[in-house]
């Protein structure tokens, strides 16, 4: 059934918050019906507007950790109490559908996916600073001071883990990054060779997320 040669249907994208990852990825379904979100599953309540299937599907905490128990997933966490997996089942319905599958996961489900596929390929897309990311955070309207601190704990957890990934993209110009991401997935043309100047920003990125976790007044 599933089959973990087929990497080259399969793309992960992974980001801190701000990175804009949902923006590209929402994007480029829109305009590419061969593309497919891996949807994943998750034991948190649904949001108004969300859709079971579309968004996510909805699991009681039992049947999510059944299907851990039965090696259903090819990637979970446990974020902020509540679960969220990708299942290898999930993966063997778009291939079958003959589309491309686009996984949205963290670096610590990229860590996890390489182990059963190796060679997918994997983009890492960071914002073009602090400031920046902080806006795009804050443009959301829903972050608190605690729910921002928070979201920069995690991004300082991806950040020092994104060398996982094959591929990085400075998403500063959403048109430029989304062409590059369209070529990648679409078309298989590899992504611009942007690694030098990815962890030369992680770098400055991780210095200033520290500082806005250690002074949360300032947030």
């Amino acid at each position: 059934m599933f089959n973990a040669d087929h990497h080259h249907q399969t793309y992960v994208i992974v980001a801190p918050s701000g990175g804009g990852k949902s923006s590209l990825i929402f994007s480029l379904l829109n305009r590419h019906h061969n593309l497919a979100l891996a949807v994943s599953h998750t034991t948190r309540r649904a949001r108004a507007k969300e859709k079971e299937g579309q968004h996510y599907y909805f699991s009681s905490i039992d049947h999510f950790k059944s299907l851990i128990n039965q090696g259903a997933f090819l990637e979970w966490a446990e974020v902020h109490k509540d679960f969220y997996g990708t299942t290898k089942q999930e993966i063997y319905r778009i291939h079958q559908s003959e589309k491309k599958a686009v996984c949205d996961i963290d670096i610590q489900g990229l860590i996890q996916v390489k182990k059963i596929m190796p060679i997918v390929p994997a983009l890492f897309v960071l914002p073009p600073s602090f400031k920046e990311m902080k806006r795009r955070l804050l443009q959301r309207n829903s972050e608190t001071e605690e729910s921002l601190k928070r979201r920069y704990s995690s991004a300082l957890k991806e950040l020092s883990l994104m060398h996982h990934s094959d591929f990085f993209l400075v998403n500063e110009d959403f048109d430029l990054s989304r062409k590059i991401v369209e070529d990648w997935m679409v078309f298989g043309r590899c992504p611009p060779n942007q690694k030098e100047e990815a962890l030369k920003l992680a770098d400055d990125l991780i210095l200033e997320l520290t500082q806005a976790v250690e002074q949360p007044d300032e947030v």
